[in-house]
Formats: structure tokens, sequence, C-alpha cells
């Protein structure tokens, strides 16, 4: 039996007014809160038209994806079914650290607020030195009150294990090295015991030593072209002992300004109240087809003004991300050799 279609209503629950979007009587409306997401069907735009610039394409790395990132230093994620997955391959390394210590000890050690999660929550944070320079940035899973994983780059997970070890002295913690398989869910919001990943830009999460779905697979190259696109970081290409946090975007999502002290704090602070960084990672579109060797020079009227990092095939252009000085305006044209370089003024998406 059809319903007639509902008025626009206030739903007590949630400030914001909800709508019966039914467009046809025989299909029951429903209520649209603020927690729904966009459906799109048939592959999703990912690519976005640029200001002062005619929409030449659209970049679809991933079928049916939610493209809703996270918000700031929140470790919550609420479980959202997609109407489409894909699963990909993360390299990791992982430390565990237990014991009843585990919590304030790393709360001494690392950038974020690693005592305000719960069980089976997790966030982004880094091992810094003194000096503020990265040692390993990581994502910190909370599996109980005192035991916690933290995954970072397959190449720093000794390092990571050697530094924590060295700098426990009486905390009654241990530090080991843990063997696991990471597979990557992309395209659905982070059900409950998986761990949130925000390196993305849209809906996506990791699930340690459990045998998944025979879902599509996504390669690579699409997981690369999604990364440069949200302009995330990666240890190795972005992330070496020349940057600071902050030129990398890092203190938005892996650094919080209100928790006690932990090494490297003082020179992050300092910079984040007082003073400015002297470059910023930005998304880049080049010419051509020959992709870039790592470090290029940028320039920008016959000056040196920036460096390349990483860079992917994205169709007929190239995407690239790459370090410019903060002064170059992110509409300005620059140049890699005889190439134009754009540079693109995407929203951040980063968590």
């Amino acid at each position: 039996m059809s319903r007639p279609r509902e008025r626009v209503q206030l739903v007590p629950r949630d400030p914001y007014r909800v709508l019966d979007l039914s467009g046809d009587e025989e299909v029951p409306g429903r209520e649209v809160g603020t927690r729904d997401r966009a459906g799109v069907q048939n592959r999703p735009f990912l690519g976005q038209v640029l200001a002062r610039r005619q929409a030449r394409r659209v970049v679809a790395g991933v079928d049916d994806l939610s493209l809703r990132s996270a918000p700031e230093h929140d470790c919550n994620t609420s479980p959202m079914p997609g109407t489409a997955a894909r699963i990909g391959r993360r390299p990791r390394g992982f430390v565990g650290v237990a014991g009843p210590d585990a919590a304030p000890y790393l709360q001494r050690m690392l950038s974020n607020d690693v005592e305000a999660l719960g069980p089976d929550e997790s966030c982004d944070a880094l091992l810094l030195t003194s000096k503020a320079r990265i040692v390993a940035p990581m994502t910190v899973y909370r599996r109980s009150a005192d035991d916690f994983l933290l995954l970072t780059e397959p190449e720093l997970a000794e390092r990571l294990r050697g530094e924590l070890s060295r700098s426990r002295f009486a905390a009654k913690v241990t530090v080991e090295l843990e063997q696991h398989e990471s597979a990557l869910v992309v395209g659905r919001e982070t059900p409950p015991g998986a761990i949130a990943n925000r390196e993305l830009g849209v809906a996506a999460y990791e699930v340690i030593d459990e045998e998944l779905p025979s879902w599509r697979e996504i390669d690579e190259h699409e997981l690369e072209l999604l990364r440069i696109r949200a302009a995330t970081p990666r240890f190795g290409r972005e992330l070496d002992d020349r940057v600071l946090p902050a030129e990398a975007g890092l203190d938005e999502r892996a650094i919080d300004f209100e928790k006690g002290c932990y090494p490297g704090q003082e020179p992050i602070a300092r910079q984040h109240y007082r003073g400015r960084v002297n470059r910023t990672l930005r998304v880049l579109e080049l010419e051509g087809e020959e992709l870039p060797e790592y470090d290029a020079e940028l320039e920008f009227e016959g000056k040196v003004v920036g460096r390349v990092t990483s860079a992917t095939h994205d169709g007929e252009a190239i995407l690239a991300l790459g370090y410019v000085r903060v002064e170059v305006p992110r509409d300005a044209e620059l140049r890699l050799g005889e190439r134009v370089v754009t540079q693109l003024d995407l929203p951040s998406p980063r968590p």
C-alpha cells in the first residue's frame, strides 16, 4: 500500500533539517540525517573542476566510493556500508607495545593523544627527534586498555622498536616486533574492529590477519593516484629528515597541541603558534608523458622554488606531489625544465 509523501520535518535527535527525498508515491520515503552519505551510481567523480580552468577530465580511480573523509584528530569512525568495495595491499611493519604503563608511556613519546583512544580505536601519530624531525609516522591502534599495535612503514619498524625500547627506562611495558598481514578495504566506512586508513581521501580501512571476501582488487597505481590527490605524504618520498611535520600537513592529523610533553614538542609548538613554514606540500599536474625524477627542481620566474617528490600517470597527464615555497602563489604556473607545471588548488581531504 502506498503512503503519502511526507513533508519536510525537524527531528529532535538531529539539529539539522531532514528531507523525505522520495520522488514517487509508490516508493517509501525516509528521513535523511546528517550522518547519511550521498550515493552516486556508475563510477563517482573523484576529479574536480578547478578554478579558472576548463574541466578537461575526470579521475575515477575507484568504483562507487564514499568520498567522505574523517574529521581531524577523530579516532572514531562509524560503520557505514558502501555500495562497493575494493581490496588492496598496504605493506606494513608492526610494533606491539603492551603492559600496565603502555598508555602513559606512548603518551609521553608520541605526538598525538593516544590515551584518549578507546579499545578498537586508532589515530595517526609521529615519533620525532628533539628537533622535531620525523623518526617514524604511524597509525596507533588500541587493541585493549594496556595493549597497542603501531602500524608503520616496513623499513621503519625495527627503528621504531629500537627508539621506543631505549626510552622506556623503568616503564612497565614491552616493545616487540610483530608479524601480521594487512589488507586495505577501499570504498567503505570503518566497521568495528577495523583500523581506519586516512591516506587516500576516501573511505578506507585496514584489517589484520583476516580472510576477506572476493571483492575486486585495487592496484598499486590506483592507490598511488588516490594518495597523491589526497596530498598524503609517504616516508622516503615526501618525508625524510629535511622535512618538518607542518610542511607536509601532518600537523593537521597527527599532532595534538593540547597534550603533554613528548620529544620534539617545543619546536613543534613554537612553529605552530609563533612562526610559519617555508614551504608546503602541493598537488601538481605536469605536461608530458615522462615521469620526473625524485627531487626534480621546480622553477618560478627563473628561480628554483621547490622539488617534486612523487609522481604517477593520470590518464594523458602526470599527477605529482611536490614542495613549493609559501611565497609562490597557488595559481602560479611553474616550470620543470621546459615542461609546464600547474598547481591544482584541491581542497585538503586529510582527516
